[in-house]
């Protein structure tokens, strides 16, 4: 597993949690620090800018055999996501520069050119 992989689940995980943690803060059966609304918010959308990548590290580890078809969709969609993020007034600035340093990392690691003739190849 990545670091990514244990970021994204922590998150889900706390974004599942969050009626339970709010409602212990409240009858002060925990001592903790309270997390602001916008700090939620934050948290969720970072959890989104990793759920792609979760979803589809999923789907290609159940395929008994995985197959190439599915790389370039998955490639296209997780850029798509990212760049929807990117582009989103409702995305806030410090998710924005999280999911723009995702996308540069991504772009380097899976060449669009290289997924363009893939999509070509298995659609011809």
């Amino acid at each position: 597993m990545t670091r990514w992989w244990s970021s994204y689940q922590s998150l889900k995980r706390a974004h599942f949690l969050k009626r339970a943690i709010k409602g212990l803060i409240a009858s002060e059966e925990v001592d903790c620090e309270v997390l602001l609304p916008q700090e939620w918010k934050l948290l969720e959308q970072i959890e989104l800018a990793l759920e792609p990548m979760a979803h589809f590290q999923q789907t290609l580890e159940r395929e008994k055999y995985v197959t190439s078809s599915l790389v370039p969709i998955a490639v296209f969609q997780i850029r798509q996501t990212y760049c929807e993020m990117i582009e989103s007034a409702d995305t806030d600035d410090d998710v924005c520069k999280l999911v723009k340093i995702l996308l540069a990392d991504f772009d380097t690691r899976y060449e669009l050119d290289a997924i363009i003739v893939m999509l070509d190849n298995h659609l011809n």
